[in-house]
């Protein structure tokens, strides 16, 4: 067999059930910081080389052995001109080798280096996000103007009748503040609260990169309302869910803002527990977000319920 290989898979949850599984294995950390779930599968002697992650890392050996180098340099300069961030000046401090069952956790910016020891190596990273408060307040604030579309009081004019002559025409009036921080209030854009669905709606978009495909016999409201009586819902693998307080965000989407008691509530049972079982859906509108989301292929009938939980 030739040596020196390595072979990664990244975002293995979406297509292979043991690795779903695992995942939610790891559910004791909430749902918005998770990433995914990444196999690594190397010959004897592979790896990628040193490196750091900035995020909270769970290497899980499943077969083979690895050895892992670990160092908590602070010096994190990387090698010019490589396709992977490999550093330059790794210094290790700590050795482990890790068989079949172990599993090692590493903190965001912790040096490591894993080398497979024997033929069929195979890690499995599950690994966790880490946004910048940058990124993460920048999202917020584009999502939140995008909230103010259809604000009555914004489509007013800005008009300063007692405005008197001034000797300073280079700076703006006063009035045009009081008036902005007025609205600011009046609009709770200066409290957190109000920022917050933006960030939770970003936080719950989807990769980039997944998939939905919508289903090839399509139901009507009234088959997915008899369907949904006998068989279970679930996301499908690449949805992203979370919730804010009793508001649920599907892959960017509040889906739970004008809906049915029971649709909220069948949005929370599938944010808590990613399943949603029995009767009672009531929706004759078509336009009801669990059906609208089962359309779009973000949520799929399982038949067997243990597939991706």
């Amino acid at each position: 067999e030739t040596a020196d290989w390595t072979l990664l898979v990244q975002g293995m949850e979406a297509w292979h059930p043991a690795a779903a599984k695992v995942l939610s294995w790891f559910r004791f950390i909430p749902d918005a910081r998770l990433d995914d779930l990444m196999i690594s599968i190397a010959g004897p002697g592979g790896g990628v080389g040193p490196h750091f992650d900035s995020y909270d890392v769970f290497l899980i050996q499943m077969s083979g052995r690895r050895r892992w180098k670990i160092s908590e340099q602070t010096d994190l300069s990387l090698s010019p001109d490589l396709p992977l961030k490999i550093l330059q000046n790794f210094q290790q401090e700590q050795e482990w080798d890790l068989e079949p069952g172990d599993m090692l956790y590493l903190p965001p910016q912790i040096a490591h280096d894993g080398i497979a020891l024997d033929a069929g190596c195979q890690t499995w990273s599950v690994g966790f996000r880490a946004q910048s408060y940058k990124e993460l307040i920048q999202e917020g604030l584009w999502r939140l103007a995008e909230s103010l579309e259809n604000v009555p009081d914004l489509e007013k004019r800005f008009a300063d009748p007692k405005q008197k002559a001034t000797t300073s025409p280079e700076q703006l009036p006063n009035e045009l503040s009081k008036q902005i921080a007025v609205l600011l209030r009046n609009l709770k854009l200066d409290q957190v609260e109000t920022f917050m669905p933006g960030v939770a709606a970003y936080l719950s978009e989807p990769k980039p990169q997944a998939i939905f495909t919508p289903p090839v016999d399509t139901l009507d409201i009234g088959q997915f309302k008899a369907l949904l009586s006998k068989q279970a819902l679930v996301p499908h693998p690449q949805t992203r869910l979370l919730a804010l307080g009793k508001t649920i965000f599907c892959n960017g989407d509040d889906v739970t803002l004008g809906q049915t008691p029971f649709t909220q509530k069948a949005w929370q049972s599938l944010a808590a527990k990613r399943l949603l079982k029995g009767s009672g859906f009531s929706a004759s509108n078509p336009e009801d977000s669990l059906f609208e989301a089962y359309l779009a292929g973000w949520l799929i009938f399982a038949p067997n319920t243990e597939r991706w939980l």
